[in-house]
């Protein structure tokens, strides 16, 4: 944070002196958000912070990217704790994010605590190989350590990773008031058929 000060001033004008309001300008340094800092980020969010034991909410998980991906996959956290399960197909569109434009990969997960206490999920990791833009193209002959599989017209393709923040989730046991004598900690709907 930085003031700045104009005194103010006089001016004679026709015969007048007209003064001029002291002026403070208050400067902020704006912090850098993660999206201007880099061209990829990974982001995860639960529907809830507040769980109970076997119920199942949503994790969204959206990989923010402005680079073409030739190749990528996502490394999901294991727990004794949880059962974690993709549900549906990932969907791809465009959002702007701090005035630029990325494409978002998300995914959705269901999520099933299966012990009571705070629960950590651990870091979603994405690791990928992108074709990143070369900020300055050399002229000439090629070397012996430019290959053209690393090299091409639109860039260079480099590996990349990104990870989301771990998440810290509630999960409390079912409420003793009220709870028949022959529940089994099963919560749902089901219907069961024989064949």
């Amino acid at each position: 944070i930085d003031n700045i000060q104009n005194k103010g001033g006089n001016l004679l004008n026709n015969g007048k002196n007209i003064e001029s309001n002291k002026i403070v300008i208050r400067t902020i340094l704006e912090k850098k958000s993660k999206s201007k800092q880099k061209d990829y980020f990974l982001i995860v969010n639960a529907s809830r912070n507040e769980v109970i034991v076997n119920e199942t909410i949503g994790l969204t998980l959206q990989f923010f990217n402005r680079l073409r991906l030739v190749e990528a996959s996502i490394e999901e956290p294991e727990s004794n704790k949880y059962f974690l399960k993709q549900q549906g197909k990932e969907k791809n569109f465009r959002k702007l994010v701090d005035g630029k434009e990325y494409n978002v990969t998300e995914i959705v997960y269901r999520f099933t605590p299966t012990m009571a206490g705070e629960t950590i999920i651990p870091s979603f990791t994405l690791k990928g190989l992108a074709v990143v833009p070369e900020r300055s193209r050399q002229r000439g002959f090629g070397g012996l350590f430019e290959d053209s599989f690393f090299n091409s017209n639109f860039g260079k393709r480099k590996r990349i990773k990104a990870s989301s923040e771990p998440i810290s989730l509630m999960v409390q046991n079912f409420p003793e008031s009220g709870k028949p004598a022959d529940f089994t900690g099963i919560v749902g709907d089901f219907k069961i058929t024989q064949d």
